[in-house]
Parts: C-alpha cells; sequence; structure tokens
C-alpha cells in the first residue's frame, strides 16, 4: 500500500516564489518546531500561516492539545496561496481547514524521521504536500517508501507512520503543507 499519492500535477509555483522572495522576513519569524529539543525539524525553517493561537502555545505540548488553528499575518502577506488552499478544501471536500506552513529545508539537510502525533493529527485527517521548489535528489520517505516530489505537484500521505526528508541536491526545498479535516 502506497503512503504517498499524487493528486495534483503542473501548477505555477511562480506566484507564490515571488511573494516569499518579496517577504524574507518571514521565514523563521517562529522557530518553535525548529528548536524545540530534540526537533527533527531543527535544519529546517518555516513559515507560519495557519496554526494554533500565539498566545496559547506557553505549555510545551499545547500543538498537541485540542484547538482551533488562526491565521498568522503571513496569509495576507502571500495571497497567492490563498486559491492553493482553498481549491484543496474544496476538491477534497474540507470540512475544516487546519494549520498551513511553509517549509524550507537548505541543500544537503533532512528533517529526520518521526511520527505526527496528538489531537490536532487525528482531527485534521487529511495532509498534502505542495511541492513549491525541489531537486531530483531531495526525497521523502514514508516507511519503506521514497519518493522524489517535483515542484508543482501536490501528494497526499499518511502522517501517522514514521516519515522524513532528505535534501541530497544542490537547491533548497520549499514545500507548502496544509492539513484538512474531510468527513468525507
Amino acid at each position: 500500500m502506497s503512503r504517498f499519492r499524487l493528486t495534483h500535477l503542473g501548477l505555477d509555483t511562480g506566484p507564490i516564489l515571488e511573494e516569499l522572495a518579496a517577504h524574507p522576513g518571514l521565514w523563521d519569524e517562529h522557530p518553535e518546531r525548529r528548536t524545540a529539543p530534540g526537533s527533527p525539524h531543527a535544519a529546517m525553517t518555516d513559515i507560519w500561516i495557519r496554526a494554533r493561537a500565539r498566545d496559547d502555545l506557553a505549555e510545551e505540548d499545547a500543538f498537541r492539545k485540542p484547538h482551533r488553528p488562526v491565521f498568522y499575518p503571513a496569509w495576507r502577506a502571500l495571497p497567492a496561496i490563498q486559491p492553493v488552499v482553498f481549491g484543496l478544501m474544496a476538491e477534497h471536500r474540507g470540512t475544516e481547514l487546519g494549520n498551513v506552513l511553509l517549509t524550507r529545508l537548505p541543500p544537503g539537510e533532512a528533517i529526520g524521521t518521526h511520527q505526527d502525533h496528538g489531537w490536532a493529527v487525528e482531527w485534521y485527517n487529511r495532509k498534502f504536500y505542495v511541492v513549491l521548489r525541489s531537486n531530483a535528489r531531495c526525497v521523502n520517505t514514508c516507511m519503506e517508501e521514497e519518493v522524489a516530489m517535483r515542484a508543482g505537484e501536490i501528494w497526499e500521505f499518511e502522517n501517522r507512520v514514521p516519515h522524513g526528508v532528505e535534501n541530497n541536491g544542490a537547491s533548497e526545498r520549499i514545500s507548502l503543507i496544509v492539513t484538512l479535516r474531510s468527513e468525507g
């Protein structure tokens, strides 16, 4: 059984990448995922677009407890993301939008193998990678499977099993991560 499912080809990533280039200060504004002790995400930077409210993050395990995500200022700064997010909601019969993040992994770095846990993973039962920039030597793993995702592709995958990313190529990898709840 495949843990990865290609859902879309040919997305024009140019408008989103242009907006990202115009707002470099958004990267790593909220470094908590990267700097948490033992984090598998230590080598990457991200942009929080929709996540648990910042005021609600006092507890170490806050992300794993029930909450409703809120939009961060990056949502308005990067409007080219909005049709992609709402397109995924419509296409996959989303009843509720979960977290929305951008992640950037430099060449030669990795996101360590990990499993996503907690309330948000169970409630927002669908997870998508929208690949904005990548290379042929950047490989996503999920259990025994490996996939080299290409720019312009959208993949759904099972994040409740061990997964990670190794970027062995010469260019960075940038992905938009969208979670949603689907009843259908």
